[in-house]
C-alpha cells in the first residue's frame, strides 16, 4: 500500500512538472513570434497589403470589392480584423478593395424643367451645381438652356452639374421721351400704354407753370424703360 501511495505521489509531481513546463514552452513560443499585431493598411494598393500581411505571417483574402468616392480603384477600404488586433501567424485577414468611384453618365436636362432637371440628376447619381439665369427668346420662363458638363459625359458620381435656366422672352422696353411740361394725367396715361407704372409722387410749388404738370421725372428722357418698371414724377402746385 506504501509504495502504491509513493508511486501515486510520484506521478502527481511528475504531473505538475509537465504542466508547468507546458506551460512556460508555450508562453516562451508566443513570445518568440507565434502571435503578433494586425498591420494597419487601410489606404494601401492591395498588392502593398498583400506583402505586408505576408510579411506579418497571415494569409491575405479579398472578401469584397465596392464602388467608393474615398478610395482610389486597387486600395484598401477596409480589413478584418482591423488594425492593432493579434493573431497567431498563418490566420486570414480579410480585404474590402475599392473599385474607385462609381461613374455615371450625364443624363439630357435641356429644355426641361428646373425641377425635372433636378429630378433626373439626383436620379443619376449626379446634383444641381450653380444656376445662372437669363432672358431667352425661344426658351419658356423656367426651362433649362444648357448645362454643363453636357448631356453622355461620364462623371463619377456626386458630380454638380451647372445650369442656365430661362426667364423667358425679354420684357419689352421703351426708349422714354422728354415728359416735362405736360399734363400729369396725360403722362400718366402714356406709361400705362407702354405697361409702365407710375412710382414715386413729389409735388413741388411752382407758379410758373400750370398745376399737375410735370416738371421732372427719372429716369430721363432717352433711358429704355421695361414694361413692368416704375417711373418716379415731380409735379407742379400752386400752393
Amino acid at each position: 500500500m506504501r509504495r502504491v501511495l509513493l508511486f501515486a505521489a510520484a506521478a502527481g509531481v511528475a504531473f505538475l512538472t509537465g504542466l508547468g513546463f507546458f506551460h512556460f514552452g508555450m508562453l516562451a513560443f508566443v513570445r518568440s513570434g507565434a502571435e503578433t499585431k494586425v498591420p494597419d493598411l487601410v489606404g494601401l494598393d492591395v498588392t502593398i497589403a498583400r506583402s505586408a500581411l505576408d510579411h506579418s505571417g497571415f494569409t491575405s483574402v479579398v472578401e469584397r470589392e465596392i464602388f467608393s468616392p474615398d478610395f482610389g480603384e486597387g486600395r484598401v477600404v477596409e480589413h478584418r480584423p482591423t488594425a492593432g488586433e493579434v493573431l497567431r501567424k498563418g490566420r486570414k485577414v480579410w480585404l474590402t478593395v475599392s473599385l474607385g468611384v462609381r461613374k455615371t453618365e450625364t443624363p439630357n436636362i435641356v429644355g426641361q424643367s428646373y425641377r425635372q432637371a433636378g429630378i433626373a440628376l439626383d436620379r443619376g447619381g449626379l446634383t444641381v451645381g450653380s444656376v445662372s439665369r437669363l432672358h431667352h427668346a425661344s426658351v419658356p420662363r423656367g426651362q433649362v438652356v444648357s448645362q454643363d458638363p453636357p448631356f453622355g459625359a461620364q462623371c463619377a458620381e456626386g458630380t454638380r452639374v451647372d445650369l442656365l435656366v430661362s426667364l423667358g422672352p425679354p420684357p419689352d422696353a421703351w426708349v422714354l421721351p422728354d415728359l416735362t411740361g405736360r399734363p400729369a394725367r396725360e403722362v400718366e396715361s402714356l406709361l400705362q400704354r407702354h405697361g409702365i407704372r407710375v412710382g414715386e409722387k413729389t409735388v413741388l410749388i411752382d407758379r410758373a407753370v400750370l398745376p399737375s404738370t410735370v416738371l421732372e421725372h427719372e429716369p430721363p428722357a432717352g433711358s429704355r424703360v421695361e414694361s413692368g418698371s416704375e417711373v418716379d414724377l415731380v409735379m407742379s402746385s400752386r400752393r
